[in-house]
């Protein structure tokens, strides 16, 4: 009978030590989700950023172009002969619209 108390009672201290890793280990697990939940919120708030710097961004590039090609328009409608066309098709104007479409990808 001595031999089955001393039994019960080592079960029961390694009962009650599976318990206390139990709870150990649930702590753990619940501290590692809550930095998974921290983690995700950073990374989506850092992707929301990123898309409005690439709107604006590109919202800017439109407003660029349409105030190019707003320009070119009015050129376009003041040519009164053929020598203001031909200058207006000079390889520097080509150049200049090059450069214009690099700064733009830059931006």
């Amino acid at each position: 009978m001595k031999q089955w108390c001393i039994a019960t009672k080592n079960v029961t201290q390694f009962h009650k030590g599976l318990i206390i890793f139990q709870a150990q280990l649930n702590d753990q697990i619940a501290q590692a989700k809550a930095k998974a939940v921290e983690n995700a919120k950073h990374l989506a708030q850092v992707a929301v950023e990123s898309a409005q710097e690439l709107a604006e961004l590109n919202q800017a590039a439109a407003k660029d172009a349409l105030a190019a090609a707003q320009d070119a328009s009015s050129q376009l409608l003041a040519i009164k002969d053929p020598q203001q066309l031909a200058k207006l098709a000079q390889p520097e104007a080509a150049q200049e619209a090059a450069k214009y479409a690099a700064a733009t990808k830059l931006k």
